[in-house]
């Protein structure tokens, strides 16, 4: 059997591992970036680092190297396309509330 990820032959205890953690994935109820959003509109301003250690604690991430790349990249995104706003020390905030109320008409 070939892990999707390595592209490299494994042993049977390898396999299971592998196994373990591709289904550890699976279950999440919402998009990352709706984790995201909920979190911001929740408990207002979130650094980066925050937000990186509340996708480890919920699992959307196997390990912080990989969910460094991924937080980063969904923030990028959701301030990219005015979901979420950057203040001045660098955190994340939910946007303006006129704002919000336009995205949820929207939605």
């Amino acid at each position: 059997m070939f892990c999707r990820f390595r592209r490299r032959r494994l042993s049977c205890p390898q396999r299971r591992n592998c196994r373990k953690a591709h289904s550890r994935h699976k279950g999440h109820s919402c998009r990352f970036s709706d984790f995201i959003m909920r979190n911001l509109n929740e408990a207002g301003a979130l650094s980066k680092d925050d937000v990186l250690n509340l996708a480890l604690k919920d699992g959307y991430f196997a390990d912080a190297e990989s969910a460094d790349r991924g937080v980063q990249a969904a923030l990028v995104i959701l301030h990219r396309n005015e979901h979420i706003r950057q203040l001045q020390d660098g955190s994340f905030a939910p946007p303006a509330l006129s704002q919000t109320i336009s995205f949820r008409r929207a939605m």
